[in-house]
């Protein structure tokens, strides 16, 4: 396959740099596009009307390019850098950390895979709990063993996001899952000089206990599987205004 590889982390991470590794010993033709610096928390933010600085990396030994853009814009790059060739597959991470429930709303690493699927290219996201460098290997290892399984649900040109624990902590079985509720208690840490001040945010994670969702299978151990949409649509809300207006 002619995959595009992505992250939020940055083109030096080594959730992106051991997956390049790891597809190409498979047989796979790796293209990467990824920042020039730490974008997470970027959601799908793209850049209008500036310039976008895209640089060729000659350290590795694949088709490398960071750019001044955030993760958004690594995939309408990329697929301009490859817009000559056959692209099969968009893989976003291997990200620094889970993309859970309401997280995704800020995870660049999981908007990359939705702005791939709106441009019609079958994308997966990447996210693992990493405590030690070595969960990186123990990560990619899992999913390329179940990579064929994996290209099975996006057939069709959809976006999965998928997350998994750490090594020490272990997997379960896959379980596909919908999107919960994750939410932070803010904590501030304030630094005041005279007129200025600086606000670090910090949280306390809010776990909902609803059953089957992204967030209560992954902390009940297992590797969670979610299908992505782009439609912020509240269906529920809409059928009701709609029924309301007809009663008038």
């Amino acid at each position: 396959m002619n995959i595009l590889l992505v992250n939020d982390d940055g083109f030096f991470s080594d959730g992106i740099t051991k997956l390049a590794k790891a597809l190409i010993l498979c047989g796979h033709n790796v293209v990467e596009v990824a920042p020039d610096r730490c974008c997470s928390g970027m959601g799908h933010a793209e850049t209008f009307n500036k310039e976008i600085k895209v640089y060729r990396r000659r350290e590795f030994q694949w088709e490398c390019y960071s750019i001044s853009g955030t993760p958004c814009d690594c995939i309408i790059v990329g697929m301009e850098i490859m817009k000559n060739r056959a692209l099969d597959m968009i893989i976003s991470g291997l990200n620094l950390g889970t993309n859970l429930g309401t997280e995704i709303l800020y995870s660049g690493t999981v908007n990359a895979a939705i702005e791939a699927k709106i441009r019609g290219i079958k994308s997966i996201a990447l996210s693992g709990r990493i405590k030690k460098s070595s969960d990186f290997d123990y990560i990619i290892q899992l999913f390329i063993e179940n990579f064929d399984y994996y290209a099975t649900l996006i057939e069709d040109g959809d976006a999965i996001s998928i997350n998994y624990h750490d090594e020490a902590t272990g997997n379960l079985d896959h379980k596909l899952a919908f999107t919960g509720t994750l939410y932070y208690e803010d904590v501030f840490t304030v630094i005041k000089k005279e007129d200025e001040s600086t606000y670090i945010l910090d949280g306390i994670p809010v776990i909902d206990a609803v059953q089957n969702s992204d967030v209560t299978l992954f902390h009940e151990g297992y590797i969670t599987v979610t299908p992505l949409s782009y439609c912020f649509t509240d269906f529920e809300k809409l059928t009701k205004l709609m029924d309301g207006q007809k009663k008038k």
